[in-house]
């Protein structure tokens, strides 16, 4: 009996393209970086699972105060205070005012403030590890004799940071990364950016 041979058809494939569902404000990369954000603030909030624990005896050893100077994406620029009223929560607040008048008719004034508040992650004597979310608004004025401009800049988001150094007393290296958001405002512009910053700072412990 004649049988007709098996020819296998188009195979179809169910691999999808990529596709990002914010268009083009966000890449792939940017997307994994915003989910491992989430995932570490989640452990802050939960610090039986990612936070080490201290006796109240070592508790005493940590500074409560930082002072020093920053520059960040999403914190402000400038001169910085940190507070820190427990083991696991810090406030940050950073500011600057810069004015300058060369004499001939032209002036230059800028702004930062900011603030950050942290919640560790992870502390030793030399390192502390946080979850990090903030805002600040920056703004510079430029005027001459025929001319002024401004520009200000909002910005808004999380991310993650390190504290290296003498954790009780001393001076201390930061630095952190962030996922934001940024909107300038200018005389005949506007701008939104939504992407990765970040920051860094020197400061001392006490």
């Amino acid at each position: 009996m004649k049988t007709d041979a098996y020819v296998p058809g188009p195979v179809l494939s169910l691999k999808k393209e990529y596709q990002n569902p914010f268009g083009g404000w966000l890449s792939r990369k940017g997307c994994k970086l915003a989910r491992l954000i989430a995932v570490m603030l989640l452990v802050g909030l939960f610090p039986e699972y990612g936070y080490t624990q201290y006796s109240e005896t070592k508790n005493t050893e940590f500074a409560k105060q930082q002072i020093g100077l920053a520059y960040s994406t999403l914190g402000g620029s400038g001169f910085y205070y940190l507070l820190s009223p427990n083991l696991k929560d810090n406030v940050k607040i950073t500011a600057i005012f810069v004015y300058d008048n060369d004499g001939n008719d032209s002036e230059f004034s800028f702004f930062s403030l900011g603030t950050e508040y942290q919640r560790d992650l992870y502390q030793s004597r030399k390192t502390r590890a946080y979850a990090l979310t903030g805002l600040s608004f920056d703004n510079d004025i430029s005027s001459g004799l025929l001319f002024e401009e401004q520009t200000s800049v909002f910005n808004i988001g999380t991310g993650l940071g390190v504290d290296f150094g003498q954790i009780t007393r001393g001076i201390a290296f930061n630095f952190h990364i962030t996922y934001q958001f940024s909107r300038r405002f200018g005389d005949d512009y506007h701008k939104t950016r939504v992407g990765l910053g970040g920051g860094l700072g020197i400061g001392v412990n006490f």
